[in-house]
């Protein structure tokens, strides 16, 4: 709008018309032009750039790493940048059932959880890519999907990570975007994530059961690395012998961490010769990798196929829409074991510790921890918290931000193809270049239609409404005048029928021709005001 004003401003340049009616006039033309953007914005083909630079392509950003070891994921807690904000298309899950899951970690070398596929499997069968031919895992999954179940809709809008890992709840089935989902259940971009990526989601948690667990997948799911976890092992051996059921080896984990003195913190001391141990038997404070990490070794250690998931838990709603921002600090780490009949099954032995971490999130779990209220003005978590103006204006930032994101920056080829297919019924060169000709061919009739009208009722300027209104005064008071009188030939009316106002209307005909037909400036504010005390002096000799 600026720059069109720029333009009206050059291109009428000896109107002697001022900046802010150059502004009026450049904002009526742009709001003018905004039906037909729109309508070319959504009807035509939107096809790649031609050419497109990876800006910092090298550079990951803050977020999930493809490993993890005690420490990582409390250093993304100190961190308030946003991680991916999601919205829902009808019910939303309880808090502390918003488990994002990102990568699943299945190799442990004693310190390290890292990913890995089954010895003797290539990645590509683990992966299933939209419009590929379904493997054998993905069509049980989709058989497995019914009416009647529960299942969340959603958009994510992930924030870039030059990484290919992407977040959602449990089971997601892809609908949108180029986004390949995995038979741990995690989602995966097809290329990394180098600007801000869509993707829909439809996550039916009841679905997990019908993941099988082939021979060297449980192979893996138990491998432990030799010498690790001395202790650790000889107390997962006594909980097998003294249970009935995978499951309840898992609870006897639970108790054990609830039981004795564990911490939640988000700064432990450091784990030095076996962090297994260490953790369990020794210092019993950690953060949620630490918990995971070592439930997770407990239930190998005691037959149990288990394995570490990353990801978010919880996210902040935004009051003013239906979407969740999820933060760095929302990383969270937990764990999956196998159960007969049931499949991977989620536990969280950080809820057997810090249950408010999980119900209410990191900040109030920082408030109830002996250490944490120090540390939430450490990390500037505390005004995320705080409601107040900034609260407010940051909400309704975040809300305009967020659609822009999906309404104008996500509809890309394949968003516009979806569109155009509940628009037009079928998507086909004939039919978009119709609804273009019928659309543009509309708006300009409309415009026409508005040009004709607005032509034949010209808006009288400053000078001429003041001439006018005069005239009608004259002529409502005396005799009926002539519409074509010069001023000065108005003024003679004036004084021959009230000669007492002959010297107030010569007064203001020479000061209306003086300001009307000044070829150096326009009439300014006072100016004007002077114009019209003289035509209410006038008015008064003429009552």
């Amino acid at each position: 709008t600026v720059l069109t004003t720029c333009l009206v401003g050059i291109n009428h340049s000896d109107t002697r018309a001022s900046g802010l009616l150059h502004g009026r006039r450049a904002l009526v033309i742009t709001l003018q032009a905004i039906p037909l953007m729109v309508v070319l914005f959504l009807l035509v083909p939107r096809v790649a750039p031609l050419w497109n630079m990876q800006v910092g392509g090298d550079k990951a950003r803050t977020g999930m790493s493809d490993s993890m070891s005690p420490g990582q994921i409390s250093e993304l807690s100190e961190s308030a940048e946003l991680a991916f904000r999601v919205d829902f298309q009808g019910d939303m899950p309880p808090r502390a059932q918003r488990y994002w899951r990102g990568l699943t970690l299945s190799h442990y070398d004693g310190r390290t959880w890292q990913q890995a596929v089954p010895q003797g499997q290539p990645e590509s069968e683990y992966l299933y890519q939209r419009g590929s031919e379904k493997p054998d895992w993905y069509k049980r999954l989709e058989g497995r999907r019914s009416p009647d179940q529960q299942y969340y809709r959603y958009q994510v809008i992930a924030e870039p990570t030059q990484r290919r890992w992407l977040f959602s709840l449990d089971v997601p089935f892809p609908l949108y975007g180029d986004v390949s989902l995995a038979k741990d259940m995690r989602l995966v971009a097809n290329q990394p994530v180098s600007e801000r990526f869509a993707y829909r989601v439809d996550s039916v948690p009841a679905v997990s059961a019908a993941i099988n667990l082939t021979s060297q997948e449980r192979q893996l799911m138990l491998s432990l690395p030799e010498g690790a976890g001395r202790k650790a092992r000889g107390l997962a051996h006594q909980w097998r012998l003294e249970s009935d059921s995978a499951s309840d080896i898992a609870q006897r984990a639970l108790d054990y961490f609830r039981d004795q003195p564990f911490h939640y913190t988000l700064r432990p001391p450091r784990l030095t010769v076996d962090p297994v141990d260490d953790f369990l038997f020794r210092t019993r404070r950690g953060f949620c990798e630490h918990y995971a990490s070592s439930f997770t070794f407990l239930m190998r250690a005691a037959g149990v196929p288990a394995r570490v998931v990353v990801g978010y838990q919880g996210g902040e709603r935004n009051e003013l829409g239906s979407h969740l921002l999820v933060r760095q600090y929302d990383a969270h780490a937990w764990s999956e074991i196998w159960l007969g009949g049931h499949g991977w099954t989620r536990v969280d032995p950080t809820g057997a510790v810090a249950p408010d971490r999980i119900e209410l999130g990191l900040r109030e779990a920082l408030e109830n921890s002996e250490d944490g209220r120090d540390l939430l003005d450490d990390l500037g978590l505390r005004r995320f918290s705080d409601g107040g103006l900034f609260a407010k204006v940051s909400q309704l930032m975040d809300y305009v931000d967020f659609r822009w994101q999906t309404w104008v920056l996500g509809y890309d080829s394949a968003f516009q193809s979806e569109f155009l297919e509940d628009l037009l019924g079928a998507v086909s060169p004939v039919r978009i270049a119709i609804a273009l000709i019928v659309a543009v061919t509309l708006l300009m009739g409309l415009y026409a239609l508005f040009l004709l009208w607005h032509g034949g009722n010209e808006r009288l300027t400053l000078m001429e409404r003041e001439y006018w209104r005069l005239h009608q005064r004259v002529s409502e008071r005396g005799r009926p005048l002539e519409a074509g009188l010069t001023p000065m030939q108005l003024c003679q009316a004036i004084s021959e029928q009230w000669p007492q106002a002959a010297i107030a209307a010569d007064n203001w005909a020479k000061y209306y021709q003086k300001l009307h037909y000044d070829p150096v400036s326009l009439p300014n504010k006072q100016q004007k005001r002077h114009l019209r005390s003289l035509r209410n002096r006038l008015y008064k000799l003429l009552d």
